[in-house]
């Protein structure tokens, strides 16, 4: 059965909250919610919440995508579970994580629906599958859900 809740979740990797200043691009412009400054109030958009985090998790160094991501789309520390932050794509144990905590499988397993993942591929993403895939691309895998395409 499902049920009528809506998820709306746009993720945009590399977007943080900055200082105010001719460097950050989001200065200046009406960008709400997406412009959030360090030492001001997040603002609000279509009555959802902004919540500052620390991206380092607990982990010293500098954070990286693959662990980010999978936190992101598990809500599991992935730093402090594999204690590091990894670059790039996620290895065997990011995977793992994401394999068992993919937000779209907790949704789908809840009876939230339905799911959609907006990117869209190239068939020769299928034709000729690379090594390593993203962490999204990993969250989309393990709830069995349909890959949209450009085609």
């Amino acid at each position: 059965m499902t049920n009528e809740t809506s998820v709306l979740l746009f993720f945009i990797d590399g977007l943080g909250i900055g200082t105010r200043g001719p460097e950050n691009p989001l200065d200046n412009l009406d960008a709400t919610p997406l412009a959030v400054f360090q030492d001001e109030e997040p603002q609000s958009f279509l009555d959802g919440i902004v919540v500052p985090t620390d991206p380092r998790m607990g982990v010293e160094g500098r954070p990286q995508s693959a662990s980010g991501q999978t936190t992101i789309l598990t809500g599991i520390n992935a730093p402090g579970a594999v204690g590091y932050h990894k670059q790039g794509f996620p290895n065997k144990a990011l995977l793992e994580i994401i394999g068992r905590y993919s937000i779209f499988k907790q949704l789908r397993d809840a009876g939230v629906g339905p799911i959609t993942f907006a990117n869209a591929y190239t068939s020769r993403f299928f034709a000729e599958r690379p090594r390593w895939v993203s962490a999204t691309t990993a969250a989309v895998e393990a709830a069995g859900m349909s890959f949209r395409t450009v085609e």
